[in-house]
């Protein structure tokens, strides 16, 4: 594909780009952004509503392949120079290819689940690359939802978006305005609660889990909010040397769901 056969990006756009690094704007336009041609191919993979995308001269094979299949699709691309993606993006060193996406309109209402499932709740999480990685390692484990509470980043943010490598567009994620509405849908859909917390039980000596579990993960500064964490039948750990205190949140959960998983059948 000749790049300049498509047309520049407007003026509109390219503000429109430097304000979706922003929860407020997101939120306010129903748009995020991707960056990068690994999780452009994912969006487009996985049936993700990309409004529009833009590339740059320095653009591929790679990213052109997946331009050419945007284009058959009947998505708008624009080209750019690479000033504007580095001033308006949120990486150091931003790669030639960008789009816009539709959020997701999912909600606890919509959200269809198994019988048997299991489900990521994060509560208090602040930091948008652990959360991106906690999406990825729940994906990949079998999980079937991420539900967060009302006080954790967005999972929209840019940081969080390019953290879950993807897991983000397949994976069912919900964002719970309270924590009564969270709690309310757990117990009404039959959810056990377990909390991962320090000093409680270890992961690998509980024997099995009920058809449908539900992981609680807090911050790792904060832990979980009291109104949640009152929902928890039984509270899990990962063992330790005694000079470790603890563990970032995505790897406690990688393992702790991975036992889970292990221990349901569900990687069979």
């Amino acid at each position: 594909m000749d790049l300049n056969s498509l047309p520049s990006l407007s003026a509109a756009r390219e503000k429109l780009m430097g304000k979706l690094v922003l929860k407020k704007h997101r939120q306010q336009e129903s748009l995020f952004l991707i960056e990068g041609v690994r999780l452009v191919e994912e969006a487009y993979a996985s049936g993700l509503a990309v409004n529009w995308a833009v590339v740059t001269e320095s653009a591929g094979e790679r990213e052109l392949s997946i331009i050419e299949k945007l284009v058959s699709r009947g998505v708008p691309v624009y080209r750019a120079r690479e000033q504007i993606l580095r001033k308006k993006l949120d990486t150091v060193t931003p790669q030639p290819l960008a789009a816009v996406c539709k959020l997701p309109a999912l909600n606890l209402g919509s959200l269809s689940l198994p019988e048997s499932s299991v489900v990521v709740v994060c509560d208090r999480a602040s930091q948008p690359g652990n959360l991106g990685a906690v999406f990825r390692v729940a994906e990949a484990s079998g999980a079937d939802a991420a539900l967060l509470g009302p006080g954790t980043v967005d999972p929209y943010n840019p940081k969080c978006v390019r953290g879950s490598m993807g897991a983000l567009f397949r994976l069912p994620v919900v964002v719970c305005e309270s924590e009564e509405e969270l709690g309310a849908f757990l117990e009404g859909a039959g959810f056990t609660v377990f909390e991962a917390r320090t000093g409680g039980e270890d992961i690998f000596a509980v024997g099995s889990f009920p058809k449908r579990t539900a992981l609680l993960l807090g911050s790792e500064a904060d832990g979980v909010s009291s109104a949640l964490s009152s929902l928890a039948r039984r509270r899990l750990s990962v063992p330790m040397t005694p000079k470790v205190e603890s563990l970032n949140v995505a790897v406690a959960a990688g393992i702790i769901l991975y036992e889970i998983a292990r221990k349901t059948g569900r990687l069979k």
